[in-house]
């Protein structure tokens, strides 16, 4: 899935500085599936330009993940609206783009004014 792809199916587009990396290749890899990675894993670690290719403390989410890691965020922040007797304002979105092994997601906040 390539990112306007992505951007279309999620009806938004995400940050230029994100666009800019996309379209230097530096990305490419996140346009696989994450069956097709472990295949192409050495020729992705290996070049110099792929974009945090799994060598730091975030992983990034293949496009084709972000809707799920979406839905599975949105159940989250449900959980803890009922818990916490409180709601996260509907002017406002996160959009996990990575993760790390801690639990921690690494979100754009997008923001409709």
């Amino acid at each position: 899935m390539k990112l306007g792809e992505l951007e279309r199916q999620l009806g938004l587009t995400f940050p230029k500085s994100f666009h800019t990396i996309y379209e230097t290749g530096a990305m490419k890899w996140l346009e696989m599936s994450k069956y097709e990675v472990p295949n192409n894993r050495e020729d992705y670690i290996n070049d110099t330009k792929a974009f945090l290719m799994m060598n730091c403390d975030c992983e990034l989410y293949q496009f084709e993940e972000i809707p799920n890691a979406i839905d599975k965020l949105k159940e989250y922040v449900h959980w803890q609206e009922q818990d916490r007797k409180a709601t996260l304002s509907t002017e406002i979105s996160l959009i996990p783009f990575g993760h790390n092994g801690g639990g921690d997601l690494y979100c754009f906040l997008v923001a409709y004014t």
